[in-house]
């Protein structure tokens, strides 16, 4: 599994996306996360971590749990079955790996 923790204090300020307001957020670069964690325990030593260092803020840990990647899946057939055309479309996934896929 893949985490990452984001300061959240100021979450409130956060300005709302104009294409979908009041339901997503621009993270400001200074609470957006720099480091993704392939390990919980290290992700949590760095959530205590940082709660002790900036005891004024709030800090959350996200896990990854859905991926997403293209396929190609046939379009049209001919009376064969062979694809005569084929479409790309996006798959969501749940991603129940242990290890990081990287």
């Amino acid at each position: 599994m893949s985490y990452i923790i984001i300061n959240m204090a100021t979450k409130e300020r956060w300005h709302s996306l104009a294409a979908d307001p009041g339901n997503s957020v621009i993270i400001p670069s200074a609470h957006r996360p720099s480091t993704l964690h392939t390990d919980r325990e290290a992700a949590m030593a760095e959530l205590k971590r940082l709660c002790k260092s900036h005891p004024n803020e709030e800090f959350f840990l996200f896990q990854c749990t859905h991926g997403a990647s293209l396929q190609r899946i046939p379009a049209t057939v001919n009376i064969h079955g062979q694809p005569l055309s084929e479409q790309v479309v996006a798959i969501v996934y749940e991603d129940t790996r242990e290890e990081a896929p990287f």
